[in-house]
């Protein structure tokens, strides 16, 4: 038994020399295994001593990501505390910490230190997106993509975010977070490029009406769809009824229910006329209506409109009317050019007679006497005097 212990303890002296020759020495540095990567270093640590904190993390990662030494991540972390980055900052000593193998009691120890004292400047935060796929950027640094696998450490205080999908705008969030150990959630949902909103049609009527929405077709009642937010005209349409519309404003995440009644049209329509004389005769269809204006119901169809006055072109035209169709007609007449010859005509005539009947009795003679002569009965008249 005792020989079994003393082989025991003979195993576990050997094995101490072996673990602790296996912790790095020298610096970081002479363990680079290129001239190129060694001055990178060296502007890293000229970068750092100059306080161009975000300069010397470029050289530091750049290192890093060439030979994976875990003794780098040290250098990283303080860069990421120096630009206040401090939950970058935990996550490159967490990671060190993961190869304590790799590195002495020393930088085991400095790590630690580090991680305690950057602890209370972060709090654990639950992001929740209700977009997947969608890629989270926390204050810089890329998270992954939704849905997150767990809670991600965040500032004590002011935290940037920002959420961006193809297909979807750019969420930016910024928020202060208190000092705590119980994770905060944040909700976000993502906003599509188009901003939409569900409509829904339906019609009371006959069935099979057509759906229209801003003069376009989209298919028979009921209709149901997403429309970019804004004003919209949706109408009903129907054959043998009245077209049944509705304006409204769609807004964002709102749903849109819309109920249309489709009536009978009736096989009439109003017309109205307008002469520029109120005596003016208006006629329809063989039949005096009114003067100067008129208005009135009248069948579907067509109409002949007749519209009289003296001294002015007769007007005449054919109107048709739809269904439910209103209609204004404005009538200009035109002056008859034939009928102020006729007055000048009548006119001259009746003044030449006038003249006529004047110079008769003007020129009229007087009364004679009787002459004496030959013919039976022995006197005749004669409008000469001797």
């Amino acid at each position: 038994m005792r020989k079994l212990l003393l082989l025991v303890l003979v195993f576990v002296m050997n094995l101490v020399p072996a673990v602790a020759s296996a912790q790095p020495t020298g610096s970081i540095r002479d363990s680079l295994p290129s001239d190129a990567l060694k001055k990178k270093w060296d502007e890293g640590v000229d970068s750092f001593k100059d306080g161009t904190f975000d300069a010397a993390l470029v050289e530091f990662k750049a290192v890093y990501e060439a030979t994976k030494n875990p003794r780098i991540l040290y250098n990283i972390s303080v860069c990421h505390r120096k630009l206040s980055q401090f939950s970058q900052a935990i996550t490159a000593l967490e990671r060190q910490l993961t190869f304590r193998d790799e590195l002495s009691d020393k930088e085991v120890e400095r790590a630690e230190e580090l991680l305690e004292l950057l602890k209370p400047t972060v709090t654990p935060l639950e992001i929740k997106v209700d977009q997947e796929g969608a890629k989270v950027v926390l204050n810089g640094v890329e998270l992954g993509q939704t849905p997150l696998l767990g809670p991600v450490t965040a500032h004590v205080g002011n935290n940037v975010l920002e959420i961006t999908k193809p297909g979807f705008r750019t969420l930016q969030r910024k928020f202060q977070l208190p000092r705590g150990d119980k994770p905060r959630t944040l909700e976000l949902k993502l906003e599509p490029e188009t901003l939409t909103a569900r409509v829904t049609v339906a019609v009371n009527g006959p069935p099979g009406a057509m759906i229209f929405i801003d003069g376009t077709e989209m298919g028979t009642s009921p209709y149901s769809g997403d429309l970019a937010v804004g004003r919209h005209t949706i109408e009903a349409r129907a054959p043998g009824f009245v077209t049944a519309r509705q304006t409204s404003v769609l807004k964002y995440g709102q749903p849109l229910r819309v109920t249309l009644t489709l009536t009978e049209a009736k096989k009439q329509g109003k017309l109205r006329v307008v002469t520029d004389h109120d005596d003016a005769v208006i006629v329809l269809d063989d039949k005096m209506v009114g003067t100067g204006a008129w208005e009135g119901v009248v069948s579907s169809g067509g109409h002949v409109l007749t519209v009289t006055k003296d001294g002015y072109l007769d007007y005449s035209t054919e109107v048709a009317l739809d269904d439910e169709q209103e209609r204004t007609l404005r009538v200009t007449m035109e002056e008859d050019p034939t009928s102020s010859y006729i007055f000048w005509s009548v006119s001259g005539v009746a003044v030449a007679a006038g003249i006529a009947v004047g110079a008769y009795f003007v020129f009229r003679p007087e009364a004679t006497s009787p002459v004496d002569g030959t013919f039976d009965p022995g006197t005749v008249p004669t409008l000469f005097r001797f």
